[in-house]
């Protein structure tokens, strides 16, 4: 993906989606400032998810599974303030799930399984009243699941 993508500053809509395309997600990729949908799943891009992402305040969904990408899930991913679905299964993404998604109140689908994810579950993860479907299954989690997931 060309760090010239950051130049359709007017595309809300970008589906990339179930090709081959491979490389790192660009920085510029949060010049997009009216995007609503990313799609980029199914397809072989690896690096990191950039904390740039996080600067896309518009983003109602976020697909980035299927993929090869390594690394944590960035702390900014708690700025998407809009986001609803949150798909970044089946890469190979490492370290805790970081306690910011709670503040993801809009949020009804966190799909985190198949990684390498390690820690303990974020007990503020119960507190996303819109949260309909949370998987994780097939990581490295450990700890008891937090009561507050039952609220």
């Amino acid at each position: 993906i060309p760090d010239s993508i950051g130049n359709l500053q007017a595309v809300e809509d970008l589906y990339l989606y179930k090709n081959q395309l491979s490389g790192s997600i660009p920085n510029s990729i949060s010049k997009l400032q009216k995007l609503v949908a990313l799609k980029l799943h199914d397809n072989q891009l690896s690096g990191s998810i950039p904390a740039s992402i996080g600067n896309i305040s518009s983003l109602q969904q976020l697909y980035l599974f299927s993929n090869h990408l390594s690394g944590s899930i960035p702390d900014s991913i708690g700025n998407l303030q809009a986001v609803e679905d949150l798909y970044l299964y089946k890469n190979q993404l490492s370290g805790s799930i970081p306690n910011s998604i709670s503040k993801l109140q809009k949020l009804v689908a966190l799909k985190l399984h198949d990684n390498q994810l390690s820690g303990s579950i974020p007990a503020s993860i119960g507190n996303i009243s819109s949260l309909q479907q949370l998987y994780l299954f097939s990581n490295h989690l450990s700890g008891s699941i937090p009561d507050s997931i039952g609220n």
